[in-house]
């Protein structure tokens, strides 16, 4: 491990990269983070690379990239020639897994504001929330067996009927785009 720069303890580094100590070893047993070097008493000692390598990995893991994502860039962020056409379809990859789960985040979404606008308040024995939890047919949407089923309840009011037919109209749009995105449209209460 090159020590260039001054030899920092596992606090001092966990400490520059926001993190704990905790995390720090993990990194190294998994092999994200290069092993540290040991005083003669055993402690750990790190250099600026160890700084900077443990901040790329923190920084990934906010983007939400996989720790197998992470272990692909940082051998390729160890290879600066190395032309970066891999690097970009890593990102893509995740790019398209983050914008699939932001669109069914937004039918969570959706679904929770229709439950909260439909409960009038009372006593728990008639909240709409605790029984649209409760009876899966009252979602306006439904996964069953792997495909995707979308449906509308006859209890359902004008705005969760709207609703429905919007969400179908977006399911044929992406098939359509040739992306049939498995499980785009589901019931985010089952």
């Amino acid at each position: 491990m090159s020590m260039i720069g001054q030899s920092i303890s596992i606090g001092e580094l966990a400490r520059r990269a926001d993190c704990k100590p905790e995390t720090v070893r993990y990194y190294e047993r998994i092999g994200l983070l290069r092993d540290a070097t040991r005083t003669g008493g055993g402690q750990r000692r790190y250099g600026d690379d160890a700084v900077r390598r443990l901040t790329f990995i923190r920084h990934a893991r906010d983007f939400g990239f996989s720790v197998e994502s992470v272990r692909e860039l940082l051998a390729m962020s160890d290879q600066p020639d190395m032309p970066c056409q891999e690097v970009d379809a890593i990102a893509t990859h995740h790019l398209k897994k983050v914008e699939s789960r932001l669109q069914r985040l937004s039918i969570l979404r959706e679904e929770l504001q229709r439950m909260v606008t439909q409960c009038a308040g009372g006593k728990v024995e008639s909240c709409r929330i605790i029984e649209v939890i409760s009876d899966h047919q009252l979602c306006i949407t439904e996964k069953s067996h792997g495909g995707l089923t979308t449906w509308v309840s006859t209890n359902a009011t004008p705005h969760a009927q709207w609703l429905a037919q919007r969400n179908i109209q977006k399911q044929h749009e992406y098939q359509s785009d040739g992306e049939a995105q498995r499980g785009l449209f589901w019931c985010p209460l089952r």
